[in-house]
């Protein structure tokens, strides 16, 4: 639901993830380097946390540029990455092609997705909540 006056706050927070996702993707502390090197960027708490998750779909909330997103995708899930940055989406799109892994991404907001993707497994942020 969306409060009336808000939306110029959700354009002004769009825009500053705009900006920054070539700046996340080139950037060391991102480690895109390390991750097409065969690193996970999934957390050791994450990773232990997780269900068995191959085989299973995924909706990755908020996957800005991609690399938990494509750690899961290694994983065996069939993912697609969600988030209301395209330039981040771009970004995401350009390392999967560059490490050869398959997923999908969708430009959009959580509450506008969610109601529509009721038979997905759900990820948030990125090990709050997980279903069939």
């Amino acid at each position: 639901m969306a409060h009336e006056g808000w939306e110029h706050f959700r354009e002004a927070n769009r825009a500053h993830w705009d900006e920054r996702a070539p700046l996340h993707a080139g950037s060391d502390f991102y480690g895109a380097e390390q991750f097409l090197a065969g690193q996970s960027k999934l957390r050791y708490f994450e990773h232990a946390e997780l269900p068995p998750v191959a085989g299973k779909r995924l909706l990755h909330l908020q996957c800005h540029g991609g690399l938990d997103t494509l750690s899961l995708a290694r994983l065996g899930t069939r993912v697609t990455g969600l988030d209301f940055s395209q330039p981040a989406l771009d970004e995401a799109a350009v390392l999967a092609a560059r490490a050869g892994i398959e997923a999908r991404s969708e430009s959009g907001r959580p509450y506008d997705v969610l109601p529509q993707a009721p038979e997905r497994v759900l990820m948030i942020d990125p090990l709050r909540a997980v279903r069939d």
